[in-house]
């Protein structure tokens, strides 16, 4: 924030080296996404040490002036000036003064903000610009706008208006006007300083409702706006004209933003029917069923046997090939077998928990892969016309299909053939609409890359070689004719049949578990643009350049009729879908693209376009580990896997903090890069199914995130449950996730305090509290579900549904972030009137905040609130290890 009077607060201009953090900012650089990484396991400890060993390379080497009165109508100025005191128990008595504008008025003199719309608005305004220039009189360059003039409505409910334009060496007069109708207008001027590069201003509140509002949203006449730039002794200026009328390349869906996710990983969230568990068959590399309540770390006699079998066999990863008769330790041992685990998890216990899910204050489900694979994890697809039947079988499952699911009748290449399985029928007809029937939104994972060796695709063409219709859906090769090879004696392919499949590429390795889908180059006239800056910020080396290829014909079509199937599971193939009165579709309200930057641009957009004809609000996130930028704006998905949100935050709250509230605000400023109508449907998760838990994560403090949770021969690796404190530092994350912009993800357990490494650890049974009364207490206590640590979740998440700040919460805009100390983070939402104020503190000492005499209490990390506990001197104490968010609402002067 900087001040151009001392007596008038500024929000709207922006300095690029100021430390006022609006809704944008520059990129964030971060890591790459891994090549490979945990979730995909072969089953054999050895690849799984190699994935992982491959992914921290691979993050590690990337580190590196007078109004013009407006005619209709007339507005007041409002400001705060806010007194952040540290607390005298630190001996600490010096003060800062933080006086900002707050968005329910224009500022006539300066800038202003405006009272926005009604919360029920929501966002997705773009700029469509014209832009014309005159020229400047020699000495006083004005410069030339790299990319024109930008009108973006950031947050709209706020209805505000972001312009960039160029710096220049001397201060420069703008002016706007904003213009619906004849009688509707709005005329603004301001000197702006050198360095200032940016102007955020707002339709004034009295145009800003009914129609008016609509029109700043993009549901009805636009606004339009002609800004001027002048240099003080300049004859000539630049004029930019644009219109607040949304891009739809802009658009993403309104339901998503702000939106509660919660991540389910089917096979250990819960168990609702035994009926279509996995039978166990340890032999031959078989399943071993679990006991849902059994110590993580104890071994069956049937795992320490197939264990000692997998050592004196020389299973890859048994540490001995075959010198030794059994492991030499017990983790090598439990890593030995832990992959064929299954406790018997499924989709009819997802049912039976949403109950508990929406106490949580979620308002979405985020489903791991649920198609058919041998794997506990489905990202080995054998099918994806199908649903696991045991992820959602209601019958006893034969003895044929405890491992390997029986493929079923109907051809492949001809989506009318294709049939239901009581599995399918039960997702298609009971689950979905249970979901949807309680006001929750369900995404699917799409994994479009890879799939499994018991695929039918790869399963012909490894029988049948070129011979197979689907030769073409992989890249591979095959056994070359006969007069194309050399001697018996030098070819070792000679006595192979010609047309014999040889080699294929894996997502994981050459031969592979996880075949790869072929792709394809296409024309250069249709490869997507890559973006090199935005907002001025460069491209971040750590962000590639997307590739430009696309999925072979055979596979990119099945991958087209298999995402109609489940986006609309009533519609015939063949003819139109009928008419639904529902509010939601008969399926899927989106997807979530597992390793989305392995797969070309050009496929991601024709996709985009075949999804967004099924449903124009299906929601698309992509799984992408570095800052999206290029995938975004209407090119292929609507937000990623906010990873690089995480970093931060994590970063900042870990045991040893890899940077202080000062950086955290820089790192903020640096995430918040893209159209709001993006940054509201972010995924800002802090861990999932490819992370170690929170709990520990934060406590064995990595030097970067998610770096250190495999647990080698040698690891230090801290493993038992974190102390209390760490716990407490969990909720202080969850405060962050659940009150800046963004749609948070919960990983599924975290809200019980689960802990452990990354992959397999994460990965445990739910350790559902109200199993103990019939399956008896955990027998390692120290897995017990903590109810505490549950409440901190539902404190903090439930806020996006209070009625009181849920709409700012979820759509409002975020206003200047700041440090008041090394250890305190403060920020604002701020939606139409109301004001929420949110603070974080990491360090041992407690922080005196001074707010308006109407702020009250909503939310206290590490306590519930009682109706009237929310006012008085001790709701102004920000306590050490705490977090608190307060709410207001500020009315125009009349």
């Amino acid at each position: 924030m900087h001040h151009i009077s001392d007596s008038t607060s500024i929000i709207g201009f922006r300095d690029c080296a100021s430390i006022h953090r609006g809704f944008f900012g520059p990129h964030f650089v971060n890591a790459p996404r891994p090549a490979l990484r945990a979730s995909r396991n072969s089953g054999t400890p050895a690849f799984h040490s190699t994935r992982n060993s491959t992914r921290n390379s691979a993050r590690n080497s990337a580190r590196n002036s007078a109004p013009q009165a407006p005619r209709q109508p007339s507005f007041t100025v409002i400001t705060t000036t806010e007194r952040l005191e540290r607390s005298s128990t630190r001996g600490l008595r010096p003060t800062s003064t933080y006086r900002r504008a707050l968005a329910v008025a224009i500022i006539l003199g300066t800038l202003g903000m405006l009272v926005p719309p009604p919360p029920t608005a929501l966002a997705n305004t773009a700029s469509n610009t014209t832009s014309t220039a005159a020229a400047a009189t020699p000495g006083q360059p004005l410069g030339q706008p790299p990319v024109g003039l930008e009108i973006t409505a950031i947050s709209g409910p706020m209805g505000l208006i972001d312009l960039a334009f160029p710096a220049a060496n001397t201060p420069r007069t703008l002016t706007a006007t904003f213009t619906r109708t004849a009688d509707a207008a709005v005329t603004l001027a301001a000197t702006i300083p050198p360095t200032f590069n940016r102007w955020r201003v707002g339709v004034p509140a009295e145009l800003a409702k009914g129609p008016a509002a609509a029109g700043v949203l993009g549901n009805a006449q636009p606004w339009q706006a002609s800004i001027t730039l002048a240099s003080p002794d300049a004859a000539a200026a630049l004029t930019w004209t644009g219109s607040t009328a949304p891009a739809e390349t802009d658009r993403t869906p309104d339901w998503a933003k702000g939106l509660v996710w919660y991540q389910v990983f089917p096979e250990r969230f819960a168990n609702g029917e035994p009926l279509n568990d996995p039978q166990p068959s340890a032999t031959s590399g078989g399943t071993f069923l679990k006991a849902w309540q059994d110590p993580w770390e104890r071994l069956g006699i049937d795992e320490l046997e197939a264990a000692r079998l997998d050592a004196a066999a020389g299973a890859p990863g048994s540490g001995r090939g075959g010198r030794a008769l059994a492991p030499r330790t017990a983790r090598e041992a439990f890593t030995s077998v832990v992959f064929r685990r299954r406790y018997g998890g499924d989709l009819q216990g997802v049912a039976k928990r949403l109950d508990h899910l929406q106490a949580l204050g979620v308002t979405g489900l985020y489903l791991t892969p649920v198609f058919r694979a041998s794997s506990l994890h489905k990202y080995d697809a054998a099918d994806f016309r199908h649903i696991d039947e045991h992820f959602a079988g209601t019958t006893p499952l034969p003895a044929a299909a405890a491992n390997v699911p029986p493929h079923t009748t109907g051809d492949p290449l001809k989506p009318q053939t294709w049939n239901w399985t009581p599995a399918d029928l039960y997702v298609r007809d009971q689950f979905i609409p249970a979901v949807h029937a309680r006001g929750l939104r369900i995404i699917f994972d799409g994994v479009w890359n890879h799939v499994g060796r018991n695929h039918f695709a790869f399963s012909d063409v490894y029988q049948r070689g070129l011979e197979s219709p689907f030769a073409n859906w992989l890249d591979a090769r095959f056994a070359p004719p006969l007069d194309q090879r050399g001697t018996p004696d030098a070819d070792p392919l000679a006595s192979i049949a010609p047309g014999t499949l040889i080699s294929w590429k894996g997502w994981d390795r050459t031969n592979g578990n996880l075949p790869a889908f072929r792709q394809v180059r296409v024309d250069p006239a249709r490869h997507l643009p890559v973006q090199e800056s935005r907002h001025g910020r460069q491209r971040p080396e750590s962000a590639p350049t997307p590739k430009q290829t696309d999925l072979a014909p055979g596979p990119k079509q099945h991958v087209f009729d298999v995402t109609t199937r489940w986006m609309k599971p009533h519609q015939s193939l063949a003819g139109p879908a009928a008419s639904d009165p529902s509010p939601y579709p008969a399926g899927i309200d989106g997807w979530r693209l597992d390793v989305a930057p392995d797969v070309g641009l050009p496929f991601w957009h024709d996709w985009r376009a075949h999804v967004k004809a099924l449903n124009p609000e299906a929601l698309l996130v992509g799984e992408i580990w570095f800052p999206a930028w290029d995938y975004f704006h209407g090119v292929a998905f609507d937000s990623q896997m906010n990873y690089p949100f995480a970093r931060a935050v994590v970063g900042f709250l870990q045991a040893r903090p890899l940077f202080d509230a000062r950086r955290l605000v820089e790192r903020l400023d640096e995430l918040y890069i893209n159209h709001p109508a993006t940054e509201l449907v972010q995924m800002n998760l802090l861990t999932s199914h490819d992370t170690d838990r929170l709990s520990s994560l934060l406590w064995n403090s990595p030097s970067d995130y998610d770096s250190s949770g495999q647990l080698g021969p040698t690891s230090q690796y801290q493993t038992t449950r974190p102390p209390a404190d760490v716990q407490r530092s969990v909720e202080l994350a969850v405060a962050l996730q659940a009150t800046l912009p963004g749609a948070p993800m919960i990983y599924y357990g975290e809200e019980w305090g689960m802990y452990g490494a990354d992959d397999p650890h994460s990965r445990k049974p739910v350790p559902w509290p109200d199993l103990e009364a019939t399956l008896g207490p955990r027998v390692d206590p120290a897995e017990r579900a903590d109810e505490s640590v549950r409440q901190g979740f539902a404190r903090w998440f439930t806020l996006r549904q209070d009625a009181r700040v849920g709409p700012a919460l979820r759509l409002g805009a975020l206003v200047s972030p700041h440090a008041p100390t090394n250890h305190i983070l403060v920020f604002d939402r701020v939606l139409g009137d109301t004001i929420v104020r949110v603070a974080v503190n990491r360090g041992p000492g407690s922080f005196q905040i001074q707010l308006p005499e109407q702020a009250t209490l909503v939310a206290s990390a590490g306590e519930q609130l009682a109706p009237t506990a929310g006012t008085g001197p001790s709701a102004r104490q920000l306590p050490a290890l705490g977090a608190r968010a307060w709410t207001w609402t500020v009315t125009p002067n009349p």
